[in-house]
C-alpha cells in the first residue's frame, strides 16, 4: 500500500512537471516563474501523499464517535474487530473494569470525563470484561472533544487500540518480581521465612499492636548441642534436622503466629495478640514437640535426643525505638534457658 502509493505520487508528479514545462515552453512563460509552479507542485503532491498515508494508518487504529448523551453513534471496521467478536455484539455486552478488576463507574469512563470536562483524555488503559463469558480485553484509549463554534460539545472522538498483550506482560513480570521476592524473604534450607523477613514482619506486627494497644510475644528458640550433632552425625544430617525442626514448629504454631529461621540452628515466633502466659505455654509445648521427634544425638548432655531451648517476651509495643530492646530481651531469656538447663527426656 505505501509503495503504491510512493510510486503513484511520483508517476503524477513527473507527469504534472512535464504537462507544467510543455506549456511553459509554449507560452513563453519565464524559467523562474516556471520553476516556483514546479516546486509549488511538488509540494502539493507530498501533502496528498503524507495525508493517505496517515489515513492508512489510521485504518489499525480502532475510532468512535459518542454523541453529547454518552451514545456512541459511528465505529468504524477496525473498530467493531476490536471490539465484537460478532454483529451481534454491542457495548452492552461488555463491563468496564480497572487494572484491577473493579468495575469502572460509567460516569468515570473517558468518554464521559471528556464529555463533562471538555478536555481530551489520552493514553488510558481501560479493560473490558465480556457480561457472559468473562473474557477480557485491554485498550489503549485516547478521547478528543468536538466543540461547535459556540464551544458546546457535541461530541466525543474516540480513538482506541488493543493492547491486552502488553498487559498480559506487565502481569508475568509482578509475578516474576512476586516471585523473587517471595524468594528472598524464604530460608533455602527449610522454606519457612528467614531473618530478613523477620525484620519486616516484626515492624508491622509492632505497629499494628501499638495502635490497637494489644499485648504481642517473642518467642526465641536454639537447637542445644548443634555443633556437636553436626560434627558427629555430617553437615547433611544437620541440614536434614533442621528441615524436621522448622516443620514440627510451623506445625505447632499454626495460625496463632509466623516461625522464622533466625540464623543458624536457631529460630523465633511471633505472636500478634499474645500476653506473657499464652508465650510461656507455646514455648513449653515448641520444646515437647521437638522432643516428639526422636532424632538421636548421642553427644547431648541431657538427653539422647536432640532438644531446644527457648526464651519468651511479652510487651505491649509503645515507641518504634524499643523493638530491638524487646527482641534483645527474649535473646537473653534464651541464654538464660541454655545455662540452666536440666531437662529429662
Amino acid at each position: 500500500m505505501h509503495t503504491y502509493l510512493k510510486s503513484h505520487g511520483s508517476n503524477n508528479y513527473l507527469i504534472g512537471l512535464l504537462i507544467i514545462i510543455t506549456m511553459g515552453l509554449l507560452y513563453n512563460i519565464h524559467l523562474v516563474y516556471l520553476l516556483i509552479v514546479c516546486l509549488i507542485h511538488g509540494c502539493c503532491l507530498i501533502h496528498v501523499y503524507k495525508t493517505e498515508n496517515q489515513k492508512n494508518h489510521l485504518i489499525h487504529y480502532g475510532t468512535a464517535i459518542v454523541n453529547h448523551q454518552g451514545k456512541m453513534t459511528t465505529i468504524n471496521e477496525r473498530g467493531k474487530e476490536i471490539l465484537f467478536a460478532d454483529s451481534s455484539e454491542s457495548m452492552d455486552d461488555w463491563e468496564f473494569i480497572d487494572e484491577y478488576g473493579l468495575p469502572i463507574a460509567q460516569e468515570e469512563r473517558p468518554s464521559k470525563v471528556t464529555l463533562r470536562n471538555k478536555q481530551p483524555m489520552q493514553n488510558q488503559m481501560i479493560g473490558l470484561k465480556h457480561k457472559s463469558s468473562g473474557q477480557e480485553k485491554w485498550l489503549l484509549v485516547h478521547t478528543n472533544p468536538i466543540l461547535s463554534k459556540k464551544s458546546h460539545l457535541d461530541e466525543v472522538v474516540i480513538v482506541f487500540t488493543e493492547v491486552s498483550f502488553l498487559l498480559q506482560y506487565r502481569n508475568e513480570m509482578q509475578n516474576r518480581n512476586n516471585q523473587l521476592k517471595h524468594l528472598s524473604l524464604t530460608d533455602g534450607l527449610t522454606g519457612i521465612p528467614n531473618r530478613r523477613y523477620f525484620e519486616e514482619y516484626l515492624y508491622d506486627i509492632w505497629e499494628d499492636m501499638r495502635k490497637q494497644k494489644k499485648p504481642m510475644a517473642l518467642i526465641m528458640l536454639d537447637i542445644d548441642y548443634f555443633k556437636k550433632f553436626n560434627d558427629t552425625y555430617g553437615h547433611i544430617e544437620g541440614d536434614i534436622c533442621l528441615k524436621k525442626i522448622a516443620k514440627v514448629l510451623e506445625e505447632t504454631v499454626h495460625d496463632s503466629g509466623k516461625v522464622f529461621r533466625y540464623g543458624g540452628e536457631e529460630f523465633a515466633v511471633i505472636l500478634p495478640n499474645a500476653d506473657e502466659h499464652t508465650s510461656m505455654k507455646l514455648a513449653a509445648r515448641l520444646r515437647q514437640e521437638v522432643e516428639k521427634l526422636r532424632i538421636p544425638h548421642s553427644l547431648s548432655t541431657d538427653c539422647a535426643y536432640v532438644t531446644v531451648s527457648t526464651g519468651a517476651a511479652s510487651f505491649v509495643p509503645q515507641d518504634r525505638e524499643n523493638v530491638e530492646r524487646y527482641v534483645q530481651s527474649a535473646d537473653n531469656q534464651l541464654y538464660e534457658a541454655k545455662r540452666n538447663r536440666c531437662q529429662a527426656c
